[in-house]
C-alpha cells in the first residue's frame, strides 16, 4: 500500500479551501464612470453634471420632471409626486385574469380616492374618483376594448399610493 505524503495533500486542501476565505458580498451603489463632472449647490438649487454622457431629453409637465440618463435624483418620489404609504384599507381584485371586467372590493374608501389604470407603457387608460365611504365598496373595472396583456391599477388617496395591483386581461 502506497503512503500519501503530507506535502502532496497540502496543495489540494489549500486550493480547495482558498475560495472560502476570499468571498465578498456585492453591493450596488449609485455611481457614474465618466471623464469629468461637477456638483454644485446654491441657496435653493443644486446642479449635477457629467461629461461623456450622451444628450438625453428632459420632459416637464407641471410639477413632474422626467430626466433620462445617469443623473437621476436620489428620491424617486420627488419625480412622480406620488409616495407609497401604509395602507389602512384592504382590497380584493377578482377575477384576475379577466376577460371583460374585474371587480375591486375595498373595505372602505379613503378620502380623495382615485383609481388609475395604466398599460405597461405607462399610459393612463382610465382615471376614476370614488367618494369617501366608511363601508365596503365594490368598483367594477371595465376591460372591454383593451388588448390582451397586463395592466396596473393604482389606488391613491390624497396623491399617496396605497397599492399597485396587476390586472391580466385575456381573450
Amino acid at each position: 500500500m502506497k503512503k500519501t505524503s503530507l506535502i502532496g495533500i497540502l496543495p489540494v486542501v489549500f486550493f480547495s479551501l482558498f475560495p472560502l476565505f476570499h468571498l465578498k458580498a456585492q453591493s450596488i451603489e449609485r455611481s457614474v464612470i465618466s471623464s469629468t463632472g461637477n456638483y454644485s449647490t446654491g441657496s435653493s438649487v443644486s446642479v449635477s453634471a457629467t461629461v461623456g454622457e450622451p444628450v438625453v431629453p428632459t420632459y416637464t409637465s407641471g410639477s413632474i420632471i422626467l430626466t433620462q440618463g445617469f443623473q437621476q435624483p436620489e428620491n424617486a418620489d420627488s419625480v412622480t409626486g406620488v409616495s407609497e404609504v401604509q395602507a389602512v384599507i384592504t382590497w380584493t381584485l377578482f377575477p384576475n385574469p379577466a376577460t371583460t371586467q374585474t371587480n375591486l372590493m375595498l373595505s372602505e374608501v379613503p378620502v380623495n380616492c382615485t383609481l388609475h389604470l395604466y398599460n405597461l407603457a405607462g399610459q393612463l387608460i382610465m382615471e376614476r374618483k370614488i367618494a369617501q365611504q366608511k363601508v365596503q365598496h365594490k368598483e367594477v373595472i371595465d376591460l372591454h376594448g383593451l388588448a390582451s396583456g397586463t395592466y396596473m391599477l393604482s389606488i391613491l388617496s390624497n396623491r399617496q399610493l396605497l397599492a399597485n395591483l396587476p390586472i391580466q386581461r385575456v381573450d
